[in-house]
C-alpha cells in the first residue's frame, strides 16, 4: 500500500504525542490504518498466522513506520486474544464436561481430548466408517463464528479468499485456538499464551 500524499501527525498534545497510539494520527490518515489492518487480518486467516515480524511497505509515512508498525502488531496481538476469546466460549459450550464442574475431572477431559490423536478436532464417522476430521462442532461454529458472522469479519470484508472455502490458515489458527484454550483447562491456572514456538 502506498500513500501519494501521506498523512500527517496530528500536532503534538496531551492525547496525541504517542506515535504508537492512534489518536497521534490525524482522521484521515486512521481509515487508511484501519483497513491496512483488516488486509493484516486477512493475510493472518489465509497466509500467515503467525508473522515474526510487521513492516510498512516503502512509502508509508517513513519518520513514523516504528510507530504504524507497532500499531499493527498491537492489532495483530488483539485480533489473536479475540480469536482466544472465542475459542474459549466454544470449549465450554461445545464438549462434554463434569456435569459438577469439578475442575481435577475437566482437566483430564481436555488432556484425554488433546492426548487422542486430536479428538477435540474430530466429529465420529461419515457412512463409510471414516473419521470426520476437522469436523468438530467447536471447529466448525469457532470458524464460523469469528471468520464470517458479522460484517466486520475478514470472511465477509475479503469474499474473494473466504468464499469459496475456508482457507487452511484459517482452520489451522482456529484449532490452534481451541487447543491453546484446552491446555488452559488441563494446567488450571488460568491463561496460556498463543505463541508460535509452542504451537
Amino acid at each position: 500500500m502506498h500513500s501519494a500524499n501521506p498523512p500527517q501527525a496530528a500536532p503534538i498534545g496531551m492525547d496525541s504525542a504517542d506515535p504508537f497510539q492512534m489518536q497521534f494520527y490525524k482522521l484521515a490518515a486512521h481509515d487508511i490504518i484501519e483497513r491496512a489492518k483488516q488486509f493484516s487480518h486477512c493475510d493472518a486467516a489465509s497466509i500467515n498466522a503467525f508473522p515474526l515480524r510487521l513492516l510498512i511497505m516503502d512509502g508509508w509515512w517513513p519518520q513514523h513506520n516504528a510507530g504504524i508498525t507497532k500499531l499493527f502488531w498491537e492489532d495483530h496481538r488483539n485480533w489473536q486474544s479475540a480469536l482466544k476469546k472465542k475459542a474459549r466460549n466454544y470449549v465450554t459450550q461445545r464438549y462434554q464436561w463434569d456435569s459438577q464442574n469439578h475442575p481435577e475431572i475437566n482437566a483430564k477431559i481436555a488432556k484425554d481430548l488433546l492426548a487422542n490423536s486430536g479428538r477435540f478436532l474430530k466429529n465420529g464417522t461419515d457412512d463409510q466408517g471414516r473419521t470426520n476430521n476437522l469436523a468438530h462442532p467447536a471447529l466448525v461454529g469457532l470458524i464460523i463464528d469469528f471468520f464470517y458472522t458479522s460484517p466486520n469479519t475478514v470472511g465477509t470484508l475479503f469474499p474473494k479468499v473466504f468464499t469459496n472455502e475456508v482457507p487452511r490458515v484459517a482452520v489451522a489458527i482456529s484449532a490452534t485456538a481451541l487447543k491453546v484454550t484446552l491446555n488452559e483447562v488441563v494446567c488450571g491456572r488460568g491463561e496460556v499464551n498463543f505463541k508460535v514456538n509452542v504451537y
